[in-house]
């Protein structure tokens, strides 16, 4: 069978031979990170690669010719046969999050077996997050971070949505890409402090209420159209193991409650975080991220909305600005 060779990560990718399957796709089934904020649909260009050796055909028929810089929309070509091809390497860890946390990180004197330890886990609709923490001596103990996966089916949440609830499996594929990252995660962190899977006892996550549904496997129908109302606001602790995570068969998954609509589970936690925080009075907190959440709180009655932000910060769909 042909193969598609990778750089720089030296990957293969072994096809049935000409075919259907876009180049995007059978890259980001083998796990390779591209830019594709528009879901494969074409137009937003970033899904980018260089053809090193081989040849390449148009998703439609035809030979396939590249964009200017003599690169090609991965969403928009197929493989004609064997071929090298060059990608962006992924981005480093972002490890300068850990001084914002005051986290240092040092191998412990006690066995990790018997350290008692949690992993707090934000789900973000372009990174996700996690902490491992002490639970004896409440502090945390290190911090890693990785682009979302489910990037590959839309830079925002609409699209990620449509992709769920039109694709057969789609809900499936996006639940299994953001769990087996949470799961790298936690090994990095496990790695990083000495510690052990079993040792993990609690995995609480965060989200906007899109990516809880995609965290759970819930298919988010109501959710994608008017009134865009979430098919579950609060869930029950549950085995951590039932979603596929790496962690020890007794921890427990805790999920943030939803509030409404597109404020989810991570306006909870900041509102938790920042509960005690400043004067008493009129009060605003901003979570400004790819989808953006603001709550008001005046005389204890709290007002919350959302907003996409992700376009103001990347510029995608943007002729003029």
């Amino acid at each position: 069978m042909p193969r598609i060779r990778v750089l720089p990560m030296e990957k293969e990718i072994i096809f049935e031979g000409p075919e259907s399957r876009s180049m995007m796709e059978l890259l980001t089934h083998a796990g390779v990170p591209l830019d594709t904020e528009c879901g494969g649909l074409g137009s937003c260009g970033k899904c980018l690669f260089e053809l090193v050796e081989g040849t390449l055909l148009d998703v439609d028929g035809g030979p396939a010719g590249p964009v200017p810089g003599s690169l090609f929309q991965a969403c928009r070509c197929r493989p004609a046969g064997e071929c090298v091809v060059r990608v962006r390497a992924p981005d480093e860890d972002h490890r300068f999050m850990e001084d914002l946390f005051d986290i240092e990180v040092r191998q412990p004197a006690e066995s990790s077996e018997a350290r008692r330890l949690g992993v707090a886990v934000d789900v973000g609709t372009t990174t996700v997050v996690a902490m491992l923490v002490d639970l004896e001596g409440k502090r945390p103990l290190a911090l890693e971070s990785e682009a979302n996966p489910q990037r590959v089916h839309g830079a925002d949440v609409m699209s990620r949505i449509a992709y769920a609830t039109s694709v057969t499996g789609g809900t499936e594929d996006l639940q299994g890409s953001v769990i087996e990252c949470a799961n790298s995660l936690v090994r990095k962190l496990l790695g990083r402090t000495g510690g052990s899977a079993n040792a993990v006892e609690i995995v609480a996550c965060a989200g906007n209420t899109a990516m809880q549904h995609f965290l759970l496997g819930v298919e988010p129908v109501r959710l994608g159209m008017a009134p865009y109302e979430a098919e579950f606001l609060e869930t029950e602790p549950m085995p951590a193991v039932s979603v596929g995570l790496d962690v020890a068969p007794c921890a427990v998954l805790r999920v943030l409650p939803n509030i409404g609509s597109f404020i989810g589970g991570d306006t909870v936690g900041c509102l938790l975080s920042v509960e005690d925080a400043g004067p008493p009075g009129c009060r605003m907190m901003v979570d400004l991220g790819t989808n953006t959440e603001i709550v008001l709180d005046s005389g204890g009655r709290r007002v919350a909305c959302s907003a996409a932000a992700g376009p103001a910060f990347e510029g995608a769909h943007i002729e003029h600005g």
